[in-house]
């Protein structure tokens, strides 16, 4: 109970402190899937991961990085180290890349977030990131999140090139009710970017969740929608007006602790500048796999999506396809503690 409660005060370290002496015996349930979802969300963990990405137009995008998170205070702090890559187009950028970030529950209803990256190489010299940001709780169920950040624009060699950053500030605001089952977001952002243009956006999406004993079902409505205030020649898709609207769906499996497969699909209608309007959609699988008395999770998973939102300013947009491989290993701490 004590534990529980700690939890829900915004306090999962006190909360892990008091399940701890709990694991040295016989564990109940409740207990240990409670200190899975700690150690998850704020206990010590280190792992690697790999992205690749190929779209129709040529360009190939992979990314091998080391991953590790550590309890701090009350949050945790990550941090990551790894390689960069994309190819476009007969040009190839490469860098080392690494960050730092830290997350902070200030109690029940208040967190805050920041992190910074770096970029090796970036246009020939090193580009640094940052990001931070607050989380607000303003009744039952209801959050408000603002982000400010600082983003490498790094999608192509060309972006890449022209050293091409945004300044971005969002505000969502989430609502999750039916223990859970239910959610509603809208959120809105603007940005300014350096090569003088600007980006609003907004995006709408609701969800409904059906448990069942060995998994989920989902189903959703999403709207969303940006644009630059010009279109400029910066190497990656920046559109005056993008609008898309659809449904989204999926279903997970879980065969207790060890197996958890999901499937995700969504569909809809998109509108490009005065372009006609467009049919697309995607899926994604995703496979985890931790066995039993083992502290190791392994993940694979695989999306492609079909005439959806370009990373280059495309020649057929009906014709685009892209494709990503994700794959995934992390080792955890049973009881949340420091592994050094």
């Amino acid at each position: 109970m004590d534990a529980r409660v700690s939890a829900a005060e915004g306090r999962p370290a006190d909360a892990r402190g008091a399940l701890r002496p709990l694991l040295d015996g016989p564990v109940s349930r409740d207990a240990q899937l409670l200190m899975e979802q700690l150690v998850s969300d704020d206990g010590t963990w280190g792992g690697l991961r790999y992205l690749a990405t190929r779209t129709s137009e040529g360009l190939e995008a992979w990314s091998p990085v080391a991953a590790g998170r550590v309890p701090l205070l009350q949050g945790h702090l990550d941090v990551e180290a790894g390689w960069s890559e994309v190819s476009f187009q007969g040009e190839t950028r490469g860098s080392a890349v690494a960050s730092l970030a830290a997350a902070q529950p200030l109690g029940a209803s208040l967190g805050a977030t920041a992190g910074i990256g770096l970029r090796q190489d970036f246009g020939g010299s090193p580009g640094i990131s940052a990001r931070g940001g607050a989380r607000i709780g303003l009744a039952d169920g209801l959050d408000l999140r603002l982000d400010l950040a600082h983003e490498l624009l790094d999608a192509t060699p060309a972006s890449i090139d022209q050293r091409n950053t945004m300044t971005a500030a969002t505000a969502a605001l989430g609502w999750t009710g039916g223990e859970g089952s239910r959610t509603l977001t809208a959120a809105a952002s603007a940005a300014a970017l350096s090569a003088g243009s600007r980006r609003t956006g907004a995006t709408l999406a609701g969800e409904q969740r059906l448990a069942w004993s060995h998994g989920s079902v989902r189903a959703g409505l999403l709207a969303r929608g940006f644009g630059f205030s010009e279109t400029l020649p910066l190497g990656f898709f920046n559109p005056e007006r993008y609008r898309y609207g659809g449904a989204t769906g999926g279903a997970t499996w879980r065969w207790g602790r060890v197996l958890e497969a999901d499937a995700s699909a969504q569909g809809g209608w998109q509108w490009v500048n005065a372009d006609p309007v467009q049919f697309t959609w995607s899926y994604a699988l995703t496979a985890t796999l931790s066995p039993r008395g083992w502290p190791v999770q392994l993940l694979a998973g695989w999306s492609q999506a079909f005439a959806g939102l370009p990373v280059t300013t495309p020649t057929d947009p009906a014709s685009y396809r892209e494709s990503t491989v994700r794959l995934g290993l992390r080792i955890s701490r049973r009881d949340g503690s420091s592994l050094f």
